[in-house]
């Protein structure tokens, strides 16, 4: 009863809070619903340090919300396959080169310099950390959230190269993201007893990368035939509803990415039902459905992000001035980290492919982070104090840099690719030179 309780006061909000947004802010649906719970979450701590009772409720209420478990075994599925189902798969293919040294050079370089430059930050401002734990951080925060990327994206107006690019990225570099994650979690955790070794890590990326693209072939192959076979907008609706859920359910279960089999699946359900919908043969109406479940599934995330302020400042055991300092230094070390890993690769391929103007920059610039890095940091453990103190730097830097990238770069994104776009011709032929 508690649970149902929760989800419809959490749900209710999520209603208020969007309806307010549309009638007042006009921001975009995710940035409002996060500005608005933010100035919510804020406020509550402000009630609480003057000593009032009326909102220890609604803070006890967000303090029982566990995002990771309800972001990782709730809503992620729902709305991978919400966001992938949109991306065009001639577009991905075309750019599968550029979108494969992204993937991984721009996520595991991104974790190793932000990693660097925390380390050494830390160090310089009298409170220095460990470089595992800096390296953790980095693994967590280095993919580009799927869901917030794509769904700011849509509304930015990029070139189509750059879109597949960034896109391309963004759904993939996930399954990279956590086996680094997993790995450095398990040296983290373990220290010199942890059995980490470069067989192990071949063995947990084969097993979590190439379990759950396999996996996510096999759903969305499924899912294309049946889709083919019924023109039913009931039961093409529950069939998707089903890969989306029970693919994730089903990869976790057997030990691999239910992020990258979802992402798979919906990617090719996604193409065939606009196939047939142009071939009058399937109803558009499915698209409509997974619009709305889009919407209110990314309003519920950020809503809670935003509340999550609360559980953040209550549960760290840093103080304010430590606090904001060490979230701060995050920020500029992530746009570094990502700028380089990024950077690099685009100019040796220059001469190969093609690139929009000022992709780098762009690239950079929309590599935002959502509500998944911020999951991942909320469950790391914390089994002796010196863990628990690079918990909280962790926690706080990775609320920071969420927070940062939602709201300055996802506002400013559109507004920077119009910018950088304006008056520059488009690149003819089948190589061009890269723009950074």
């Amino acid at each position: 009863m508690q649970v149902f309780q929760n989800l419809a006061i959490l749900l209710t909000l999520t209603a208020l809070i969007s309806y307010f947004n549309h009638r007042f802010l006009g921001l975009q649906p995710i940035i409002g619903a996060l500005v608005a719970s933010l100035v919510l979450g804020l406020s509550l701590l402000g009630l609480d340090f003057l000593g009032c009772q009326t909102d220890r409720k609604v803070l006890a209420m967000i303090d029982q919300i566990d995002l990771g478990n309800l972001l990782l075994n709730g809503l992620l599925g729902f709305l991978l396959f919400a966001g992938a189902r949109d991306a065009n798969l001639s577009e991905l293919a075309g750019r599968k080169w550029q979108i494969a040294v992204f993937t991984i050079v721009g996520t595991v370089g991104t974790a190793f310099i932000v990693a660097g430059i925390v380390w050494r930050i830390a160090f310089w401002v009298g409170h220095p950390v460990d470089f595992i734990p800096c390296l953790l951080f980095g693994a967590l925060i280095s993919p580009t959230d799927t869901i917030a990327v794509l769904t700011i994206l849509r509304r930015a107006g990029a070139p189509k190269d750059l879109r597949a690019d960034i896109a391309g990225e963004s759904l993939f570099n996930d399954g990279i993201g956590v086996v680094m994650f997993v790995a450095v979690l398990e040296l983290y955790v373990n220290g010199s007893q942890a059995a980490v070794s470069a067989a192990w890590i071949l063995k947990l990326f084969l097993a979590h990368c190439m379990g759950g693209i396999a996996l996510g072939l096999a759903l969305g192959y499924i899912g294309c035939l049946i889709l083919r076979r019924s023109d039913s907008l009931l039961v093409q609706a529950k069939v998707t509803l089903a890969i989306a859920c029970g693919g994730y359910v089903l990869a976790q279960a057997i030990g691999t990415s239910g992020v990258l089999a979802v992402i798979v699946a919906a990617v090719m359900v996604g193409n065939e039902h606009r196939k047939l919908v142009q071939a009058g043969k399937s109803h558009e109406y499915l698209g409509s459905f997974w619009e709305l479940i889009d919407q209110i599934g990314n309003a519920i995330l950020f809503v809670i992000v935003g509340l999550e302020v609360v559980l953040v400042t209550r549960s760290i055991g840093l103080e304010t001035v430590e606090c904001v300092l060490v979230g701060l230094t995050a920020i500029p070390a992530v746009l570094i980290g990502r700028f380089i890993s990024i950077g690099l690769p685009t100019h040796l391929l220059r001469f190969r492919c093609r690139f929009a103007p000022h992709s780098v920059k762009i690239s950079t610039w929309a590599g935002l982070r959502g509500g998944l890095p911020l999951a991942l940091a909320m469950s790391l453990p914390y089994l002796t104090k010196r863990q628990e103190h690079a918990r909280d730097i962790i926690l706080t830097m990775t609320y920071f840099v969420v927070i940062f990238s939602i709201l300055i770069q996802g506002l400013t994104l559109k507004h920077l690719i119009a910018k950088m776009q304006a008056g520059q011709p488009k690149p003819d032929g089948p190589a061009g030179p890269a723009a950074p």
